[in-house]
């Protein structure tokens, strides 16, 4: 699954800890997201998308 995470919160100049920690996952989960390794829960997904202040369609595509 294709997404917009990392380039997301770049833009926000938020590190990968940051958001790791504010979506309650360990920086390594999040950067495998990041490189399309895992796909998120729907929970996970949603809650990303919030963080990042965006629609979760803008971040995560099939």
């Amino acid at each position: 699954m294709r997404n917009t995470i990392k380039n997301t919160r770049l833009k926000l100049n938020m590190t990968r800890e940051e958001l790791a920690n504010r979506a309650d996952i360990s920086a390594n989960s999040l950067r495998e997201l990041e490189h399309g390794k895992v796909i998120p829960t729907i929970s996970l997904a949603r809650e990303i998308a919030k963080i990042l202040n965006s629609k979760i369609e803008k971040i995560f595509k099939l």
